[in-house]
């Protein structure tokens, strides 16, 4: 078990695909918050789940299927928002699912850090 951890949000990110892009602000937790990560997908692969092998970004989704106008500078968005800090004190895993399209999600497991 990981003992709870220090969290802030930061600058907007997207994550390009169509029809509109995906928002985000970044989350920063230093290395308790990938360590948690890196644990959690040892566990899971353990079990016999299928991980990601895309590279871990931990964010915070701010929009889907965004379109912004050719040019938008996501520096300067982000320069007029502020930062967010928090404690993380639990996790909880999520199954994500389209369903009628919206997401859904459902929690599967939540862990109390201490």
């Amino acid at each position: 078990t990981s003992p709870p951890s220090a969290v802030s949000v930061g600058a907007l990110g997207r994550f390009r695909s169509r029809p509109g892009d995906t928002l985000y602000r970044s989350v920063e937790g230093g290395d308790s918050l990938r360590r948690l990560q890196r644990d959690l997908s040892a566990e899971l692969t353990a079990r016999g789940f299928q991980t990601e092998d895309r590279v871990y970004t931990p964010h915070l989704t701010i929009a889907r299927r965004a379109v912004l106008a050719d040019g938008s500078d996501l520096r300067a968005l982000s320069d007029g928002l502020p930062e967010l800090t928090a404690t993380a004190r639990e996790i909880t895993l999520l199954r994500s699912d389209q369903i009628r399209g919206q997401r859904v999600y459902t929690p599967l497991f939540r862990k109390v850090l201490e």
